[in-house]
């Protein structure tokens, strides 16, 4: 298997600016739509605004880019253009082809879009068919537990297996004071499926003796595995839903709160919150399972908990780990610094992505 991240990138430095090639990104997701100003509206949602913060890094660096997909709101912003895929048929240099939940690669105008290399980028956790067309020049995926099963289970080739986390944040960021955070103040940034049950079970415990509270941001006042809205007064009154966040103001609504709880009851292999919970300093208490062991080192930038068979978390450990943070939170400041350097921006992680198809 190959892995890039930390690894030299070839041809200079990762904020390089010598994008030549064309490139389309190809979504073919029915269920959720993009548009050019979504990251301004809001930037939550780890899968899909990491399509979008990839694509502008790749702009930056002089690519033409296009994201072709198959629910959009066509147009242009800081140089990357939006299509249907009906009309992104073409020649492109470099054609990337996005996994999703819904749709796949089986849209009839798909087969129209014509590329020198061809990337699978490979988000769900489980075998999809290739797009149609030869198979991929690379497969990326976020995370090494991906590139197992797709070189020993799914019969993908393992040597053009090659693993890039889809995690980063736009800019690294100087520490806040303590008096601008809110040490017993828990943020929870992710779809609800993916652990805030477990979140608020958690913190539950730990009230009698520490009087957090616990923001959630994301997908609105999601609740239920179903995905109905819950109306007020169907969840503690010390957990609040603060809806969206704009792309910009990210950085600052994180750098308030002191912790993060993200203990999926899931296999996840995108944790974007994650990733920007870490740039801004905050104490990140997340599943062991998946992408976050990507970035997080056991007790030196934050906690990992470790999960059953089922990737089921070990609330009682999470409970553990959050009660010795709450006990002092004045000694956690180195990690809050180490955590703040262990994440990679867009800009060097789209350098990563040129440094495959160029090989």
């Amino acid at each position: 298997m190959t892995r890039l991240l930390g690894a030299p990138i070839a041809g200079g430095a990762p904020d390089d600016t010598d994008g030549s090639e064309s490139i389309v990104v190809v979504c073919p997701d029915s269920h959720i739509t993009l548009w050019p100003t979504r990251l301004a509206e809001a930037a939550t949602g780890g899968g899909k605004s990491a399509i979008l913060r990839l694509a502008a890094a790749w702009a930056r660096a002089g690519h033409p880019v296009t994201v072709a997909c198959a629910a959009v709101v066509e147009g242009e912003v800081e140089g990357v253009r939006f299509r249907d895929l009906a009309r992104a048929a073409g020649r492109y240099d470099v054609a990337v082809y996005v996994t999703g939940l819904l749709g796949h690669f089986e849209h009839p105008a798909i087969d129209g879009i014509k590329a020198g290399v061809r990337v699978l980028w490979q988000n769900p956790p489980h075998q999809v068919a290739f797009p149609p067309g030869p198979p991929p020049d690379w497969i990326v995926v976020p995370a090494r537990f991906l590139a197992h099963r797709g070189g020993y289970e799914w019969g993908y080739p393992p040597e053009r297996i090659v693993v890039i986390p889809g995690e980063a944040v736009s800019r690294r960021l100087d520490p806040v004071s303590a008096a601008e955070r809110d040490e017993l103040a828990v943020i929870y940034a992710s779809h609800p499926r993916k652990g805030l049950r477990e979140a608020i079970e958690v913190l539950g415990r730990v009230r009698p003796d520490y009087p957090v509270r616990l923001d959630v941001y994301g997908s609105g006042r999601l609740w239920h595995d179903d995905d109905r809205s819950v109306p007020d007064g169907d969840h503690p009154a010390w957990v609040q839903f603060k809806g969206d966040v704009p792309a910009e103001q990210v950085a600052s609504v994180m750098a308030r709160y002191g912790a993060m709880l993200y203990v999926a009851g899931m296999l996840d292999a995108f944790s974007s919150a994650t990733a920007e919970a870490l740039a801004a300093g905050v104490i990140v208490i997340a599943s062991g399972q998946g992408s976050n062991a990507e970035f997080i080192r056991h007790g030196w930038n934050g906690f990992l908990v470790p999960g059953d068979e089922r990737a089921r978390p070990d609330l009682a450990q999470a409970e553990r780990l959050l009660r010795r943070y709450l006990e002092r939170p004045e000694r956690f400041r180195a990690m809050r610094l180490r955590a703040m350097e262990s994440v990679p921006t867009w800009d060097e992680q789209a350098a990563q992505w040129r440094q495959v198809w160029r090989s």
